[in-house]
Parts: structure tokens; C-alpha cells; sequence
């Protein structure tokens, strides 16, 4: 089997059997990595609050949090593939950015320039110290994949583990589509 290297920008998908509740079937992507450790967010876990439920001066920005992770869940991170807005954020991939000016961003949501499909909010983080994240895939906690600009935006991310799960190979879509629990299967 192909391994593709660990870097930012890239997928960890859960093994469908990882017993922590936090990743159960999730999508983290890969916002940085090195030796210090590793930074992602969940991109399949849409919560119920909007941008304006946590912050009243963004009134009317409808745009939902996503559960980033499990560190930090009294910060607001987010991820754009907007350049026009990339000056003060950090370029993950090509095309994908991390940050940058949350006023400037809210304006261009306002005026329609940012769509929803171009932007995810993240109330908190994954985190991994370092060599952690390498222990995790030794044991085959995860799995590696590209990650493609428009999954990353996936317009229905409760679907995205299994779809970047099936586009990996057959093997792999056979974990996407086992049950949640064994006992149903």
C-alpha cells in the first residue's frame, strides 16, 4: 500500500474503530506539522452555533462553527481559500489559508465576496506534541490522504470522511462503509 507523507495540508481520517469519542469518523485536516507537533481542525463536525452566536458584533454572519478539536474550545480559528484576504494568514497548501484579518473576512462575507463554501470556523483545536501524531499512525489510529480544496469545503461534510475514505481505494471505502458499531453489522 502507498503511503503518503505526513505534512500540513493533508487529511488524517480515524480509523472507523478509534475509541476516542473526540475523533470518532473524523476529517482533521493537517494545518501544520513538524517537530514541534502537529495543529489540525475537524472539518466534518458542524455544530449548531453560527459566527454571530459567539461573536455579537458579527450580527447576521450565519456562517457555522465546526468543532475544531478538543484543545482549546474557547478559540475561534479559520480557514479560507480566499486569497484577496491571505495577507495575514498562512498559506497551508496552494490556494488553502490559515487565519488572517477576521474584520476583513466578516466585510467580505457581508458583501458576498467570501461564500460559505470558501470558509470554515472552528470553535477549538487538535493538537498533537511532538511525535505523538507519529506514535498514532504507528498504531494505526489514522489515516493519511491529499487533501483536496474542494473536500476541505465539502458542501456536505458529514459525508466527507467516508467520501475521502472511498476515493482512497476500495480497501479503504470498505472502513467507510462498515457500521459505527459491529454488533449491527
Amino acid at each position: 500500500m502507498h503511503r503518503i507523507p505526513l505534512k500540513a495540508g493533508r487529511f488524517l481520517l480515524s480509523d472507523p474503530f478509534l475509541p476516542d469519542p473526540n475523533f470518532n469518523r473524523t476529517a482533521v485536516y493537517l494545518t501544520a506539522y513538524d517537530a514541534s507537533g502537529a495543529v489540525g481542525f475537524v472539518v466534518n463536525r458542524p455544530t449548531n452555533l453560527t459566527l454571530s452566536d459567539i461573536l455579537p458584533e458579527f450580527t447576521g454572519l450565519t456562517h457555522r462553527l465546526f468543532y475544531g478539536g478538543p484543545v482549546e474550545q474557547n478559540t475561534l480559528h479559520f480557514i479560507h481559500s480566499c486569497p484577496q484576504f491571505s495577507l495575514d494568514s498562512k498559506q497551508i497548501q496552494p490556494g488553502v489559508f490559515w487565519g488572517g484579518d477576521l474584520e476583513a473576512i466578516a466585510l467580505g462575507i457581508r458583501n458576498e465576496i467570501v461564500g460559505e463554501n470558501q470558509i470554515r470556523f472552528f470553535i477549538g483545536y487538535s493538537g498533537w506534541s511532538a511525535g505523538q501524531l507519529d506514535d498514532e499512525l504507528t498504531e494505526h489510529a489514522w489515516f493519511v490522504s491529499k487533501a483536496e480544496i474542494e473536500c476541505i469545503f465539502h458542501d456536505h461534510p458529514e459525508l466527507l470522511w467516508k467520501t475521502v475514505l472511498a476515493k482512497m481505494g476500495t480497501d479503504f471505502a470498505v472502513l467507510g462503509n462498515s457500521p459505527p458499531d459491529l454488533r449491527f453489522n
